[in-house]
């Protein structure tokens, strides 16, 4: 019951901040000094029986020493969802022998950087540029505004976003963000 509660609460919290979102208004307020590492392994936990779900292996490979960012940590899990959900996407067709997606979290300076990995196509060379853009898509029923909210949120805590080919032929999402 606990759970649901906290569940119940975390969605109610998710819906008035994408409201205050889509009004142009991020809501930063609920600003606030947290372990990203913390909230990546939370992130992962709950999307594990998703990715067992479509016969998908999510692996983590977390940093021990505390990444303490300062943001909206509500706003910050949708990215990382967004993201390994996407990376669980990019695998759900195709007929590959393993499929896997492995979040990474490193210090690097003064910046935390949480990396998701997938081995399915890649995106392609000519969407490179434009995937982060409103309304476009390389999903058949996709409306093209979850990469482009990433990128928001990214931003408006002070951060940068990027994509590139992976050595294992798919794609890494890079996320960066300021330590507090």
């Amino acid at each position: 019951m606990g759970e649901i509660r906290r569940d119940n609460s975390r969605a109610t919290e998710i819906i008035r901040q994408l409201r205050s979102f889509m009004r142009k208004a991020p809501a930063l307020e609920m600003r606030n000094v947290f372990d990203l590492t913390a909230e990546v392994a939370t992130t992962v936990s709950f999307l594990l029986p998703e990715a067992k779900s479509r016969g998908i292996v999510l692996r983590s490979s977390l940093t021990e020493t505390p990444l303490p960012v300062s943001g909206n940590s509500i706003q910050l899990e949708q990215v990382l969802s967004n993201l390994i959900l996407n990376a669980l996407d990019a695998m759900s067709d195709t007929g590959q022998s393993e499929k896997a997606a492995t979040v990474e979290t490193a210090m690097n300076g003064k910046f935390a950087e949480v990396s998701v990995t997938d081995t399915g196509p890649g995106v392609p060379s000519d969407a490179l540029e434009k995937i982060f853009d409103p309304f476009y898509s390389m999903k058949e029923h996709g409306m093209g505004m979850g990469l482009s909210i990433v990128r928001t949120i990214v931003e408006a805590h002070g951060g940068t976003i990027e994509v590139a080919k992976s050595c294992h032929g798919g794609a890494t999402f890079r996320v960066t963000l300021p330590l507090a």
